[in-house]
């Protein structure tokens, strides 16, 4: 329980510092970039209290359920289709902001590809993949490297939204 409050509090933190970041004062060019940030806020804060009350463990095995119900390849259900299309759906997503990265600040690009890490691991353990049990539940000393990644993750989103907001002449109170 300790692990899930330390994860939950740095859900926040990214919470925080993507509200600072959506706040904060900013030229034309990078002023539309401030609602990605109300966003990024909304998603981490819902993860953060999820984290925090271990409600994901039930998210993870309702679609767990309802994805091997029967054999996968026999017959779909609304559970197997469902992260199907949001596999294809992050992919996509994924393409659009490779194809429009020159227009995007650094930060923000950074921050998405940090929020897509922590979305898709969050999708591959609650689809139960191998490569779950295999390789991110694999041991790094006290730790997984499922955590490494969700730590490092954090990390990025925490200080990716720093940084956009001290690249704003000034920034607004919080």
């Amino acid at each position: 329980m300790v692990v899930e409050s330390v994860f939950a509090v740095g859900y926040v933190v990214c919470s925080a510092t993507a509200i600072l970041a959506h706040v904060a004062d900013r030229s034309t060019a990078t002023a539309t970039a401030g609602n990605f940030w109300l966003r990024v806020a909304s998603i981490t804060a819902l993860f953060a209290v999820l984290r925090y009350a271990s409600l994901h463990v039930y998210l993870e095995r309702a679609v767990r359920n309802a994805a091997h119900a029967e054999p996968f390849l026999n017959s779909l259900h609304p559970g197997q289709i469902a992260v199907l299309l949001t596999l294809v759906a992050f992919g996509l997503a994924l393409g659009g902001l490779f194809l429009f990265k020159k227009k995007l600040p650094k930060s923000v690009f950074i921050a998405a590809i940090s929020l897509f890490v922590l979305i898709m691991l969050a999708i591959i353990h609650s689809a139960s993949l191998y490569v779950t049990g295999a390789v991110l539940q694999a041991k790094i000393g006290p730790t997984t490297i499922s955590r490494v990644i969700e730590a490092t993750a954090l990390f990025l989103l925490a200080t990716s939204g720093l940084a956009f907001a001290k690249m704003s002449p000034s920034t607004a109170p919080i």
